[in-house]
């Protein structure tokens, strides 16, 4: 980079940083970064209710088609789940971080199976690179390709798989 474009970048830097505290400002005032708390309790106990009863579905030893639906219906519950946990993350659901700590441990760790506290340490570093190929760690996977370059890269089960 040379010296004649560096002060123009800053001053990119700057005015884009400017537009973000006001939009942020404009947003806050209009509500949208307030905890939607009752909502979320709806949201978690369908989750839960849904999961529990397809999950006690499958304890009964049903037949083939119960079986399948229940299969089914836990694997949108727990999609859900990490909805859940995704919100928690955002700080969506609640004040209180020690409550959203729990509920995100919940859903995502127990419910999704991923542990959320590395969820957590994945996601922050997501947002400040979203989609940029090379930092962006929901853009990186040693088997899965999102995007032609990545899966001409592969070998072994990722170059099967791409």
């Amino acid at each position: 980079m040379n010296a004649e474009s560096s002060p123009k970048k800053t001053r990119q830097v700057v005015r884009g940083n400017g537009l973000y505290r006001m939009l942020r400002a404009e947003l806050s005032e209009a509500g949208c970064f307030q905890p939607a708390t009752a909502r979320s309790v709806c949201y978690g106990l369908f989750v839960l209710t849904g999961y529990a009863g397809a999950y006690a579905t499958l304890l009964t030893g049903p037949g083939i088609g119960a079986r399948a639906l229940a299969i089914v219906a836990l694997a949108f519950f727990t999609v859900h789940a990490g909805f859940i946990a995704h919100d928690a993350v955002h700080g969506s659901l609640a004040r209180n971080r020690k409550l959203v700590a729990c509920v995100g441990q919940v859903f995502d760790t127990l419910l999704a199976a991923l542990c959320y506290s590395y969820f957590c340490h994945m996601h922050r570093r997501h947002h400040p690179h979203c989609n940029d190929r090379s930092r962006d760690p929901d853009m990186q996977s040693g088997v899965f390709s999102m995007y032609r370059q990545s899966a001409e890269r592969k070998s072994g089960l990722g170059g099967l798989i791409s």
